[in-house]
């Protein structure tokens, strides 16, 4: 220690910086953090799919008012892994909708499709259409094949639609839908 002409001792600066364990205790912090923000931002197939249920909820829930109260028919139809909406011409034949964005063609989210349709409690055939008057409202039921299980969704008599999930449902119960060629 380097002592002063009187004899005294003089203080050493105290060192800066950081130790080796300090460092590495950030740096394991740093870390766990960065793998909860890579977990949380990663996209969730389950939470997709719920999404694309739900939407596809709302859109035949707005097919059936459509039908209702603009007084035309309007259909869906579906293959494996997307749907589109139709409508009818002057000379009453189907045509797909494809100037309205609300009804244009969807594809499915990846790892999703419909498994089956029924009308009225039964199966509808593959190809067929499922058709919204403006007399009545079908009761319907459509399986969807998603990543946490089947999806159901089921028509109401007030016109609303209902999504139901049942990890345990036998995607066999609804008839199948084709898969597209």
């Amino acid at each position: 220690m380097p002592t002063s002409a009187t004899g005294r001792s003089e203080p050493r600066a105290p060192r800066r910086g950081f130790t080796l364990i300090e460092m590495l205790v950030v740096l394991a912090i740093l870390g766990v953090l960065s793998i909860f923000v890579a977990l949380s931002t990663a996209p969730d197939p389950r939470r997709q799919a719920a999404g694309e249920a739900q939407r596809l909820a709302l859109l035949l829930e707005a097919a059936l008012q459509e039908a209702q109260w603009g007084g035309r028919a309007i259909a869906w139809s579906a293959d494996a892994n997307s749907y589109r909406f139709w409508q009818q011409d002057g000379e009453r034949r189907w045509e797909p909708i494809t100037g309205n964005d609300l009804f244009r063609p969807h594809l499915l989210a990846e790892g999703m499709g419909v498994s089956g349709i029924e009308v009225e409690g039964q199966a509808l055939a593959p190809g067929a259409l499922l058709k919204f008057s403006p007399a009545a409202t079908p009761l319907f039921r459509i399986a969807l094949n998603a990543p946490q299980g089947t999806l159901f969704l089921r028509s109401l008599p007030s016109g609303k639609v209902d999504l139901q999930a049942d990890p345990q449902a036998d995607p066999q119960s609804v008839r199948q839908v084709p898969q597209a060629q």
